[in-house]
């Protein structure tokens, strides 16, 4: 009989070791899965804050490429107006390729006019009617 209550005895505590095996392994994947869920959500925030600033970067280097695209167009405009294959190739990157305008428009229609030029395929992306 002792034999009989010692093995009775030994699978209750297999069964409670089993148990709280049991319990530990499924504490353990729920603290995993809530570590996983606040990772994922710190990542996903920190890159949006990332990108929103790259947006910004992104679109100051846009503009300071296009100002400075336009004071090449005005450089040679005004100082070198009889260059007029360069001028052409600067005002087909700053109306076509960055979609420049503001008062450029004008001043270089002007330009192209006074040589007989016509522009109306380098302007006519940006111009504004």
């Amino acid at each position: 009989m002792t034999t009989q209550k010692h093995k009775e005895k030994m699978s209750e505590k297999i069964v409670k070791k089993t148990k709280s095996l049991a319990d530990i392994i499924t504490a353990v994947g729920v603290i995993g899965a809530a570590l996983l869920g606040v990772g994922s959500w710190v990542v996903t925030n920190i890159n949006k804050d990332v990108n929103d600033k790259l947006d910004t970067i992104i679109a100051k280097v846009d503009t300071a490429e296009q100002n400075a695209t336009r004071s090449q167009l005005l450089t040679l405009m005004s100082d070198y107006p009889d260059n007029e294959s360069e001028i052409l190739k600067v005002a087909q990157y700053y109306f076509k390729d960055l979609n420049g305008d503001w008062y450029m428009t004008g001043l270089f229609t002007k330009w192209a006019e006074s040589r007989g030029l016509d522009v109306s395929d380098i302007v006519s992306v940006s111009e504004k009617k």
